[in-house]
């Protein structure tokens, strides 16, 4: 077969995989089964397959009833523009950058107008993207029916199995359980959780997934959680100012001293943060007479704090990169390459110095637990109002 006939259709034939997969070992993504990405390449091998760019694009472009504009965008609802600098969203999008960039798209953002998160973005009104990434927490049916009546449209960081569209979000489940397992290693029999949000997916998955190790555990042991009262979905801005959980920190002090927690898993960083600045004020030594854990694994401010905040690395980027891979697959793909379904991708602990190892001399170390794989499409309902 000659070079230039050979298209990536012949490559996921002789290879016995799909396109989408041929797609993803190409452009060099490690999301698949090392027994396809050997046949893909044995495939690659014998049929001298080699990647034209400038015949994909012209193809993509020429392709389809709809003008295609070689753009992607990424859309932001409920949160104002004051997050572009914001470290969290800056990850989200350098992982989609890092994908657009090597697969011929150009990226565009979008952040929602204030207290108008219903409506559909202007860049897909406007016919100015192929695609669409919509990273939201608190998903809106209607914008998203609107959208993916368009384009095809990839969530990021979102949980609503009730939505026929595929998602792809950090595995918060299993970050919970590990962060749990590490100070059940470290000694530690009493555990709490404190959040700053009663709504938040990401912080409940992180909550049940803490306390679902400590219910699997043999030995007497207690978890407790404690949260503030939040509205959900509405416009946000960046705080500037760590959280006040003196009242958080009250509900869990607010028993006999034997009693209380010997460590305090923080729903993320920020609010760990703020749980520094409460025991600090009360001669509380973090990391010394308490333990604390955050998520996020924010360097500007784990390194800061004192001690060094121990923190799991929620994988932010490489979720947006794994969203924006499978949306481009499906744009080049067409109608017929629509996948379903959610896709979990694991983080990782990073050990600082804010956990106490509090086991008794004599205790033999064993190896760390393998948390379970949260199944997909298991995760909590969020309430669709305000």
């Amino acid at each position: 077969m000659a070079v230039q006939s050979v298209t990536v259709h012949d490559v996921a034939r002789e290879a016995g995989v799909s396109v989408g997969t041929v797609s993803r070992y190409i452009n060099g993504y490690s999301n698949m089964l090392p027994r396809n990405a050997s046949r893909v390449q044995c495939a690659i091998d014998k049929l001298g397959y080699r990647r034209c760019e400038s015949a994909r694009l012209l193809g993509r472009r020429r392709s389809g009833g709809r003008h295609s504009t070689g753009n992607v965008g990424l859309y932001l609802p409920f949160m104002s523009a004051a997050w572009s600098n914001h470290p969290l969203v800056a990850a989200y999008m350098r992982g989609v950058e890092r994908v657009c960039s090597e697969r011929g798209f150009h990226p565009l953002v979008e952040f929602a107008h204030e207290d108008d998160d219903m409506t559909c973005p202007r860049f897909v009104t406007e016919e100015k993207v192929d695609g669409l990434l919509i990273k939201t927490l608190y998903a809106s049916a209607v914008l998203l029916r609107q959208a993916a009546e368009r384009i095809p449209v990839v969530g990021v960081s979102m949980y609503e199995p009730s939505l026929d569209i595929p998602q792809v979000a950090p595995d918060n489940y299993r970050a919970g359980y590990q962060v749990a397992t590490h100070l059940w290693e470290h000694g530690h029999r009493r555990i709490a959780f404190l959040s700053s949000s009663d709504r938040h997916p990401m912080f409940r998955l992180r909550c049940q997934g803490a306390e679902a190790f400590i219910r699997d555990q043999r030995e007497p042991s207690s978890f407790t959680h404690t949260e503030a009262h939040d509205e959900g979905r509405r416009t946000s801005r960046p705080n500037d100012s760590v959280p006040d959980v003196s009242l958080l920190l009250d509900r869990l002090w607010a028993v006999e001293t034997a009693c209380r927690p010997t460590a305090i898993v923080a729903a993320n960083d920020w609010t760990a943060a703020g749980l520094y600045d409460v025991l600090h004020r009360r001669g509380i030594r973090p990391g010394t007479d308490v333990s604390i854990v955050g998520f996020d694994n924010m360097t500007t401010l784990a390194d800061v704090l004192r001690p060094r905040l121990t923190s799991y690395a929620i994988p932010l980027e490489e979720v947006a990169a794994t969203a924006t891979c499978i949306l481009l697959d499906w744009i080049e793909s067409g109608a017929a390459g629509a996948p379903r379904g959610s896709h979990l991708v694991s983080g990782r602990l990073v050990q600082r110095e804010s956990v106490s190892d509090i086991r008794p001399a004599n205790h033999e170390v064993t190896d760390p637990r393998t948390a379970p794989a949260r199944p997909a499409y298991q995760c909590p309902q969020v309430p669709n109002h305000k």
